[in-house]
């Protein structure tokens, strides 16, 4: 019986994420945090990077080896969590830094600075949908709500329940989403044939998902995707039915057509024009094209070179299509 070490695996596809443009930055943080001259981190990252770590390891031996990979590991898991946060997670970031001054606050007896504080921070995550930080703000502040300056415990204990009703929904989706790639699965490796409206309605009536609840960028994002994933499959986008489209349209515009959700929209709408392209109706192609040119330019996000590109591809194919060689 073969006995796999899932540790090993995990450095392994920790490194196989960075981009080649991060094994510098990686590499000044592991000299920046060696204390000992004689580290041989960097000497292991370079070596597994260049598949030539045969070699150190027979230099070390199998249990210095070991216990270095085993350091690498948790010194590369820190410099992904950070490098991430630098690129997506900043508003977070600086929201929970925020959370943990007004808790400090109210522990060191200034609760009106802090409810202060944490009563402006609970209304920015619920404007940005961050659902979980929203429900610790309000659970924090319950606990603390005999203290002066405390927000009336009835409406602090009515958005505390919404909340905790709104997490509820967002994990049935999460289930149902769960449930649908699952049946996409068996579409892909077993052959059988689904009706995607179908399939959702189905899932959507078994969590107890109506519409009104069921649709957020998030969501909407990957239904699209499956819309997608659904034409490829069945080589036939002609009858890819695109009913989300009047729900995306009933998003924008509105509070969470913002910076937290802009990299769904955007992937959202780059889609629905790949959906139009591979249609042959090149004109409503462009035009969601045009959409995703306008978020991209509201807002800076991770990736945005990437799409950005992407976009310009699109672009490409559609002129020519529409025999527009001269743009």
């Amino acid at each position: 019986m073969i006995i796999f070490n899932y540790d090993y695996f995990v450095l392994n596809d920790l490194i196989s994420i960075l981009s080649e443009d991060e094994y510098a930055p990686f590499v000044k943080y592991l000299k920046a945090r060696n204390r000992r001259g004689d580290a041989r981190n960097v000497d292991l990252f370079k070596a597994i990077v260049s598949e030539k770590e045969g070699r150190l390891k027979t230099e070390l031996g199998s249990n210095a080896y070991n216990v270095l990979r085993n350091r690498l590991k948790h010194r590369l898991i820190d410099f992904i969590a950070q490098s991430t946060l630098e690129k997506e997670g900043s508003t977070e970031s600086e929201q929970s830094k925020t959370f943990i001054t007004g808790k400090r606050l109210l522990q060191m007896g200034k609760p009106e600075s802090a409810f202060k504080l944490l009563l402006k921070l609970e209304r920015e995550t619920h404007e940005q949908e961050n659902l979980t930080l929203e429900g610790q703000i309000q659970q924090f502040m319950i606990s603390y709500a005999h203290l002066p300056g405390a927000p009336n415990l009835g409406e602090l204990r009515k958005r505390s329940q919404g909340n905790y009703e709104q997490q509820r929904i967002q994990t049935q989706l999460n289930l149902a989403y769960a449930q649908i790639r699952l049946a996409y699965q068996a579409v892909e490796f077993e052959g059988e044939k689904i009706d995607l409206n179908e399939l959702i309605n189905r899932t959507f009536a078994e969590y107890a998902l109506s519409d009104e609840i069921a649709y957020s960028f998030s969501s909407l994002r990957q239904l699209v995707h499956l819309a997608d994933i659904h034409g490829a499959y069945t080589k036939n986008y002609h009858d890819v039915n695109l009913f989300f489209i009047q729900k995306l349209e009933s998003l924008q515009g509105g509070k969470s057509d913002n910076a937290e959700n802009a990299m769904d929209h955007i992937e959202m709408l780059y889609t629905i024009a790949n959906i139009y392209f591979r249609k042959k109706d090149f004109d409503r192609s462009m035009v969601y094209l045009e959409q995703m040119k306008g978020q991209m330019e509201r807002f800076s996000f991770n990736k945005e070179h990437a799409y950005r590109l992407k976009w310009s591809m699109m672009q490409a194919l559609n002129l020519n299509h529409l025999g527009r060689f001269e743009e």
